[in-house]
C-alpha cells in the first residue's frame, strides 16, 4: 500500500511540478515580479514576448498582459518594462503586468467605460455631452455621451485623437 501511495504523491508533485523530493521547496523564483523587456506586443494587446533582465528566467512568448484596469486594453511598443509573474507560482501561468519606464510608448489605448473624464470628476469638463449629439450624425468609438448618447470621432482630447465608425444619434 505505501508503494501506491508514494506513486501517487510522485505523480501529483509532477503535475504540479513540484521538487520530487517532498523535502525540497517548489522553485520560489515564480512567485516573485520581475522586470522584463517587450520584444512584441501582440496588434490587440492581449499577449507579450518578453525578455527578462534577469538572466536566470528565459525569454517568454505570448504571455497574458493584464492592463491593471478593468476593461483596458493597451498596445505598447518593442522596448516597454513589464513586470513578468506566473499564477500561484505555476510556470506554465506567466502574465505580465504594467511598469511603464520612462520613454515607453503606448501605441493605442482602450478604455471600455460608462463614462471618462479627464482632469477629476468634479467640475471636469466632459469629452463629450450628450448636446453635441443632438442634431448631428457622430461616430461610435469608446467613448459614450453622458446619458447614453453616442459617442464621437475625428475630435481630440490634448494630442490623443479619439476615433470611431459613424452612426447617427437617436432622437
Amino acid at each position: 500500500m505505501a508503494g501506491l501511495v508514494d506513486l501517487w504523491t510522485a505523480v501529483i508533485r509532477a503535475a504540479l511540478k513540484l521538487p520530487v523530493d517532498p523535502g525540497e521547496p517548489p522553485d520560489l523564483m515564480r512567485l516573485g515580479l520581475y522586470e522584463a523587456r517587450v520584444d512584441v506586443c501582440a496588434t490587440d494587446g492581449s499577449t507579450l514576448d518578453v525578455t527578462p533582465n534577469d538572466k536566470r528566467l528565459p525569454p517568454a512568448k505570448g504571455v497574458k498582459l493584464k492592463a491593471g484596469i478593468p476593461g483596458a486594453v493597451a498596445t505598447v511598443q518593442a522596448g516597454a518594462v513589464v513586470l513578468l509573474g506566473w499564477e500561484r507560482g505555476d510556470p506554465g501561468s506567466p502574465y505580465c503586468v504594467p511598469c511603464w519606464s520612462s520613454g515607453a510608448t503606448v501605441v493605442k489605448l482602450v478604455l471600455n467605460a460608462q463614462a471618462i473624464y479627464l482632469g477629476g470628476e468634479s467640475g471636469a469638463d466632459k469629452i463629450c455631452r450628450k448636446s453635441d449629439f443632438d442634431s448631428h450624425t457622430h461616430a461610435a468609438g469608446t467613448l459614450s455621451a453622458p446619458g447614453g448618447g453616442g459617442a464621437v470621432t475625428g475630435a481630440t482630447a490634448g494630442a490623443v485623437a479619439i476615433t470611431g465608425t459613424s452612426i447617427t444619434q437617436a432622437k
